[in-house]
């Protein structure tokens, strides 16, 4: 099959019009293949569809099948590259005005202070913000379940098929159905998926994230690895348990969660795997266990914990 290249490559071909205004459609197999074989192409195809479903909605059209007259067939390719070309733009106008137009982001905004903060969502999405972490909820939560993320937080999301649920951040855009997730973007940027599955949208490319795995975007490239997410639940569950973590990720996270500075003076330690679980939210006590793991002499100056 084809690949293509651009919404307009989806726009004009009849089969994929038929494919998102017809639930019974025969090019429904044909199409979700391509998806599946091609999900870095998301964005383009979630466009597409915008595009033939606000169409089909509004006119009431129902995919038509392009000139195939073997007489004159040049000009025929002309004119039906021009009509493909005007009924995009027509599109493009007529979709962000209306868009625009009914659709707004009035938000209502959720901050925590020193502690973690609940947020109850109407559809029953919970939402567990990180200390010093800000969420912006929309008020129109029946036009968009949009919300925008300042910080770390911790996202379950009730499944809604028909009714995505989107997670804006500075780095992209976060789309889910029903799922549970991390999004830590107070210092760097990661996302850390415990169930379900998510699309990390950021300028054109879009990335699909499964269980245990985790995204982090450094110098503006994305890295996707496989991770124990289940390490990364500690400050919900109020203790520290990791499994199989490089101690410079354990550094990090005490950096990024309680404020913690730790210098290790042997480098050659920080890509040491550990397997430690505390009963209680403890960092030092975490700190001191580590110490003791590899015969090093914890020390503390100032705000600054050393490993040595």
């Amino acid at each position: 099959m084809q690949l293509y290249q651009s919404v307009e490559d989806f726009i004009s071909d009849e089969s994929f019009q038929d494919f998102v205004l017809n639930p019974n459609s025969q090019h429904t197999n044909k199409w979700e293949t391509y998806i599946n074989q091609h999900s870095d192409q998301l964005v383009l195809i979630n466009e597409a569809k915008e595009f033939i479903t606000l169409l089909g909605n509004t006119t009431g059209l129902s995919p038509k099948p392009l000139p195939t007259s073997t007489k004159n067939k040049a000009p025929y390719k002309v004119i039906t590259l021009i009509s493909i070309l005007l009924g995009l733009l027509f599109l493009s106008i007529f979709y962000w005005y209306t868009k625009g137009s009914t659709t707004t982001f009035d938000p209502v905004s959720y901050a925590s202070l020193e502690n973690k903060k609940d947020v109850i969502l109407e559809d029953g999405s919970l939402i567990v913000l990180f200390p010093h972490s800000e969420i912006l909820v929309n008020k129109n939560w029946d036009e968009s379940r949009h919300v925008k993320l300042n910080g770390d937080a911790f996202f379950s999301v009730e499944s809604n098929k028909d009714f995505p649920f989107s997670v804006e951040t500075t780095e992209g855009l976060i789309s889910v159905k029903g799922t549970e997730f991390d999004v830590l973007s107070s210092t760097s940027f990661e996302v850390i998926l415990h169930e379900g599955s998510i699309e990390f949208q950021k300028d054109r490319s879009s990335t699909l994230l499964k269980p245990n795995q985790s995204l982090k975007i450094t110098n503006d490239k994305i890295e996707v690895k496989e991770i124990d997410a289940s390490s990364y639940a500690y400050w919900r569950k109020d203790k520290l348990s990791f499994k199989d973590v490089e101690l410079s990720e354990i550094i990090t996270i005490l950096d990024r969660s309680y404020g913690i500075q730790v210098k290790v003076e042997d480098k050659s330690l920080m890509t040491k795997r550990i397997t430690a679980h505390l009963p209680q939210n403890d960092p030092i006590l975490m700190l001191t266990a580590i110490a003791e793991i590899y015969s090093l002499k914890l020390s503390e100056e100032g705000d600054v914990y050393k490993l040595q």
